[in-house]
């Protein structure tokens, strides 16, 4: 219909665009993301032409790790509530004995993660061995589903305010590319209750209010030596950028990171795996290169229940060279 509008209407640049993201064979995510963007191009033009209402600005497209591909300005947004709804039918089609019906289910919420999905791997191995029948297959199968559902659904207990522009915490378990904007930070060598009474003293003397998360730099790619942690202003414009006493100012310039979320506190397995995740990540994405060693960003302090507390692991990148 769209390509029989007079050029009055459409013009025949947009219309052509439109015509080609619907003939496209990219990978589904990405053609439904393209057609989205062009028929909100069409509308945009089309609306002052015929008195109809403009369309509201689309949310930015996840990107796909190419290196043509752009960033989102903050992270690769899953449809968490969706697929734990997923999860959850899954688990009681099993519940209800249709395990045709629930493999079924498993099977979309694969093909929609897509390959770099952790949750999807995980999935894929379990339906197999739940496909044969055998009751410890579907039994495995179902306790998966409900743990990621709940994995899905999760989200940190905010104690602080988060910096101006900051990006959503990362899915539990999976990695998820992530643009982070220009932030100050408040950096002091050390960790544990050393470093963080040194920052807490300057936030309080210089009366700047406590931010989540808590930013922790390491000197190793490992995580086993900590470098310094560091306290995020609320906003770049707070302040000034030097040195007082032990504490150190920093601006730390936008960035993009492969980031990992995990649930429960920052010990060394869990930070070990979580390193593991982003390593493995990494190999398969050769347009990205590392630009720094690993480093974590704490949401939460002691006093939260250690099932609700949560940390993510991050990466630096750099776009590899072609």
């Amino acid at each position: 219909s769209v390509a029989t509008l007079a050029d009055d209407v459409i013009p025949a640049d947009v219309r052509d665009a439109l015509l080609a993201a619907v003939a496209s064979r990219a990978a589904p995510v990405d053609r439904a993301w393209t057609l989205r963007a062009a028929l909100d191009r069409v509308l945009a033009v089309a609306a002052p032409r015929t008195g109809a209402a403009a369309p509201p600005p689309a949310p930015p497209a996840p990107a796909r790790t190419t290196a043509a591909a752009p960033v989102p300005a903050t992270s690769i947004v899953l449809d968490r509530t969706g697929f734990a709804t997923t999860f959850e039918r899954a688990a009681a089609s099993l519940d209800a004995r249709d395990r045709t019906g629930a493999l079924a289910l498993v099977d979309d919420a694969v093909r929609r993660l897509g390959n770099d999905s952790r949750a999807g791997a995980r999935l894929a191995t379990a339906s197999a061995a739940a496909a044969s029948g055998e009751v410890s297959g579907v039994t495995a199968l179902r306790r998966l589903l409900l743990e990621l559902r709940d994995d899905f659904r999760f989200e940190p207990m905010r104690e602080a305010e988060t910096p101006a522009g900051w990006p959503t915490p990362t899915t539990v378990g999976e990695v998820e590319l992530k643009r982070y904007p220009a932030y100050r930070m408040a950096r002091a060598d050390g960790a544990g209750n050393s470093g963080f009474f040194t920052l807490f003293n300057h936030i309080k003397r210089n009366d700047i209010a406590m931010t989540a998360p808590v930013q922790m730099d390491y000197e190793r790619t490992d995580g086993s030596s900590s470098g310094a942690m560091g306290f995020l202003y609320g906003d770049p414009s707070i302040g000034r950028a030097g040195r007082e006493g032990a504490v150190e100012v920093v601006d730390v310039p936008a960035s993009v990171v492969a980031s990992i979320g995990v649930r429960g506190p920052l010990g060394s397995r869990a930070f070990e795996e979580a390193r593991a995740a982003l390593e493995a990540w990494l190999a398969r994405h050769p347009e990205w290169a590392a630009a720094g060693p690993v480093r974590s960003m704490g949401w939460n302090s002691p006093f939260v229940e250690r099932e609700r507390q949560f940390f993510e692991v991050q990466l630096p990148l750099t776009a590899s060279r072609p």
